[in-house]
């Protein structure tokens, strides 16, 4: 890496590091139950362990048991006096403690003067949907999953909110005044529970026509999920069957597949199949952060760009990448990428296992590696690394490595990815032992 690319990647660690608010975290045990993390709000307050409010995925992870609704409406309070909290969305995944948080949450923010949608119930990738299609700067899905509450937080067009609104939040949300009522700013909360059907067309529409051709099958722990795509399955005229079986999360936004050719195929598989589609049309690729790094090879090839999102630098850094990806909803929700795959599948007359099989072939290998240095030394220690948003990328003709600094600091996700399993192990232990090394 050039002296040049070395100062700017120091700048932008310094950024990150210094202006992530730390909030202080208590251990409590109710009765019958385990150690859990409570999240407090308080100037300057710090935890033994350093913890920030949000997680590196950008959830806010908050104890089911012990939740204060002070600190929720806090919490609220702080999102909507933020640039991005003048127009909110919110849903629920119908757990009663999940409506019970919202409303506090959506009542704190109405209270500040954000224009809050309720969109009821539904699950995380839906919630994404709603905050593009109704052009929201901020979205929150609220689930009570494992015996925690878990706050999903997106940006304009359901994408990762920026590291800087995150940090804003965190910031405001230590101010005494975040959770007071302001009452000449007050707003009604805005019943949008209707616009799930808005749902249903827009996954049908992704379909891009009939699907006459296909036979799939869906699985699902979610039966929202799993009865919203047999819906649309119907409505697109595809035949229910397992010649393609595909098995999803129950928040939407993860899937895989059967078939009876290959196999279970991966998401990254997918993902993969559609990106060829979107090159042979003559389109760039917005691609989320841990892509296969193979998506960009091709897309070199093919003179098109591969811009990425979602790694949370500052400063607007990937506004091009955002830009791209925002109508790309098959990026961010499992069931529009599964509805474009049978779409691709349509259109080209071939299997599914055929068009995996046409794929390069590439394997990706990850960890996440605690730095035994501060960070501001990472990138001294991997020269050759060119400056990829806030990731070092090592590419060679034995596959490709990216480093991603932790938003926290402390450790690092290594992503290795080569023609095999075993190469990409041997990249990724390479790095580590690197990394490691005295």
């Amino acid at each position: 890496m050039s002296g040049e690319a070395g100062g700017r990647m120091k700048l932008l660690l310094a950024v990150i590091l210094k202006e992530r608010t730390r909030f202080a975290f208590g251990l409590f045990k109710g009765p019958g139950e385990s150690m859990k993390a409570v999240v407090f709000a308080g100037e300057g307050a710090q935890s033994a362990h350093g913890k920030p409010l949000f997680t590196e995925k950008g959830v806010c992870v908050l104890s089911g048991a012990q939740l204060d609704p002070a600190f929720l409406a806090s919490l609220g309070g702080a999102a909507a006096l933020c640039a991005a909290g003048r127009q909110v969305g919110i849903a629920f995944d119908g757990r009663p403690l999940s409506h019970a948080v919202g409303r506090i949450l959506s009542g704190a923010m109405a209270a500040k003067g954000s224009r809050v949608y309720a969109f009821g119930d539904g699950f995380l990738s839906q919630m994404y949907f709603f905050t593009s299609f109704c052009s929201l700067q901020m979205g929150v899905f609220v689930a009570y999953e494992h015996g925690c509450i878990r706050l999903y937080f997106c940006g304009p067009g359901g994408l990762p909110l920026p590291l800087e609104t995150e940090a804003e939040i965190e910031r405001r949300c230590q101010n005494a005044d975040a959770g007071k009522v302001l009452p000449d700013a007050c707003r009604e909360v805005s019943d949008m529970a209707g616009m799930h059907a808005m749902y249903l067309r827009a996954l049908i529409r992704e379909a891009g026509g009939g699907l006459d051709r296909q036979i799939a099958g869906v699985q699902s722990a979610s039966d929202r999920v799993q009865t919203l795509f047999e819906d649309a399955l119907y409505r697109t005229g595809a035949k229910l069957g397992d010649e393609v079986l595909f098995r999803f999360g129950a928040n939407g936004t993860a899937v895989c597949a059967y078939h009876r050719g290959c196999g279970q195929i991966r998401y990254d598989r997918l993902l993969a199949v559609c990106c060829c589609a979107e090159l042979a049309a003559g389109r760039d690729l917005a691609l989320p952060a841990e892509a296969p790094y193979m998506l960009t090879r091709l897309a070199e090839k093919s003179g098109r760009r591969a811009l990425r999102y979602g790694f949370s630098p500052p400063c607007g850094r990937e506004t091009a990448a955002r830009a791209l990806a925002k109508d790309r909803l098959y990026l961010r929700d499992a069931l529009f990428l599964s509805m474009r795959l049978l779409s691709v599948l349509q259109s080209a007359g071939k299997p599914l296992d055929r068009l995996v099989r046409e794929l390069p072939p590439f394997a990706v290998r990850k960890r996440t590696i605690a730095l035994p240095f501060p960070m501001e030394e990472l990138f001294e220690r991997l020269p050759e690394a060119r400056l990829v948003g806030r990731a070092a990328e090592l590419v060679s003709k034995a596959g490709a490595v990216r480093v991603i600094p932790g938003k926290n600091g402390g450790r690092v996700t290594v992503l290795a990815e080569a023609p095999t399993p075993k190469a990409a192990e041997k990249l990724c232990a390479g790095v580590e032992a690197r990394l490691h090394r005295h």
